[in-house]
């Protein structure tokens, strides 16, 4: 009797890349393509008290536990994780992910790439045996866990989005472009994947009927900011900076769009780094 091949052993990340653009996991994972952004180096910065493995195991049976960067995978699923937090309570299981930034105003206050990515961690942790009826998010800027219930709709969809990114892993036929998708320009391989030029030649090659999008170069320009007003002052709030006169508000600005902060009463200067 002949047994059915394994299915490789994808990272769940790889699942979560492929919710959110199905181009972008073939690009990672079949090409081998990589490339840091802001918002990788932010997520890295934020896993940083995650990544450091529990050095106990506790007993499934004790009351409460937690475990820090736990690897676990799924042969039937094809997948393998290393899950951030893992805390059981009383037999049951629950596996918590860690965000960048803050909870989204949507429904569910999460995207579906991040909620399949924890349904993905809640199925391998089931399939080794273990209680588990929900995950949770943890964003790191809000500070706020939101629970992810395995409900039908949410399983189905997962359980989809596997079975697509299997197909999708082994096929030599890379994934189309999205068109016009706010998701690009965030992209960390955008410069890459090169989206917009993709479609353009698409667009000239069929009909040249399309309305063509201006393509415009990305630029890393980060400029200072100068307190020219006796009673201003300046402190940070998250990844913001926060300038005030007397004490009230007057403006607010992203630290990654600011290369240094100028007091010309005292002639000083604080370059960010």
């Amino acid at each position: 009797m002949e047994h059915a091949p394994e299915k490789p052993l994808i990272p769940v990340r790889m699942l979560n890349e492929f919710t959110y653009c199905p181009r972008l996991m073939h690009l990672e994972w079949v090409q081998g393509e990589w490339q840091d952004n802001y918002e990788t180096v932010d997520g890295r910065f934020v896993h940083r008290r995650v990544d450091d493995p529990s050095r106990t195991q506790p007993s499934i049976e004790d009351a409460s536990w937690h475990l820090r960067s736990l690897t676990i995978s799924s042969p039937s699923l094809g997948l393998i994780a290393k899950l951030d937090l893992v805390k059981g309570d009383k037999g049951r299981v629950s596996p918590i992910e860690f965000k960048r930034g803050k909870t989204p105003r949507v429904p569910n206050r999460a995207y579906d790439p991040e909620r399949v990515q924890v349904a993905a961690q809640c199925l391998i942790l089931r399939d080794q045996g273990f209680d588990v009826d929900e995950g949770f998010l943890y964003f790191a800027e809000s500070h706020e866990r939101v629970p992810v219930i395995l409900d039908d709709s949410l399983l189905d969809l997962t359980h989809h989005h596997i079975a697509e990114m299997h197909q999708t892993a082994v096929s030599e036929v890379v994934p189309p472009v999205l068109i016009d998708s706010p998701k690009c320009p965030r992209c960390s391989l955008v410069g890459i994947c090169l989206p917009d030029e993709t479609a353009l030649l698409q667009w000239h090659d069929e009909t040249g009927s399309q309305p063509i999008r201006r393509l415009i170069p990305s630029a890393d320009i980060k400029v200072p900011v100068y307190l020219t007003q006796q009673g201003t002052s300046v402190g940070k709030s998250g990844k913001r900076l926060i300038v005030r006169d007397h004490g009230t508000t007057i403006q607010e600005i992203k630290m990654m769009e600011v290369e240094t902060v100028c007091d010309i009463y005292t002639i000083t200067s604080y370059h960010m780094l």
